[in-house]
C-alpha cells in the first residue's frame, strides 16, 4: 500500500451534445431461447402450422388465377412477404425481443478497492507519525 501516488478525484460538469437519433434497425429476437428444448419444439410446430396454412391458401390462388394475373416476379415477392412475415410473427411470439445488456466502465468491486485504497492513503496522510 506504500505509495507517494495521490488517487485524484474530480467531479467535471460539461456539456453534452444533442443526443443522435437511432434509426429504426432491425429487430433482434432473443434466439438464446431455442436452446431450450421445450420452446424450441414450441417455435418449429407454430411455424410448421404457419406455413401449411400458406401452402393451403397459395393452392386456393393457383387454382382460380386466371391470365393476365400478377407476374411471376410479383408472385415471388407476394411469397417471399407472407415467408417473412410468418417467421417475425412467430419468433415474436415465442422467442421475444432481445433486450441489451448495458455494461459499466468500472465494475462495482473495482470502486470498493478505489475507496479502500483512498481510506488508506487518508489514514496516512492523517497520522502523525510514519513509518
Amino acid at each position: 500500500m506504500g505509495s507517494d501516488h495521490h488517487l485524484v478525484l474530480v467531479k467535471i460538469k460539461i456539456r453534452l451534445a444533442k443526443p443522435v437519433r437511432k434509426k429504426a434497425g432491425r429487430i433482434r429476437y432473443n434466439t438464446k431461447k431455442l436452446g431450450l428444448g421445450d420452446l424450441r419444439d414450441t417455435f418449429v410446430a407454430k411455424l410448421q402450422n404457419r406455413f401449411v396454412s400458406l401452402y393451403i391458401e397459395e393452392g386456393i390462388e393457383d387454382s382460380s388465377e386466371e391470365r393476365g394475373g400478377p407476374t411471376s416476379r410479383d408472385r415471388i415477392e407476394e411469397q417471399w412477404s407472407k415467408i417473412k412475415s410468418a417467421y417475425l410473427d412467430k419468433c415474436e411470439e415465442v422467442l421475444g425481443k432481445r433486450r441489451e445488456e448495458k455494461r459499466e466502465w468500472i465494475l462495482e468491486e473495482t470502486w470498493k478497492k478505489i475507496d479502500k485504497r483512498g481510506a488508506a492513503k487518508n489514514d496516512t496522510n492523517t497520522a502523525k507519525t510514519r513509518i
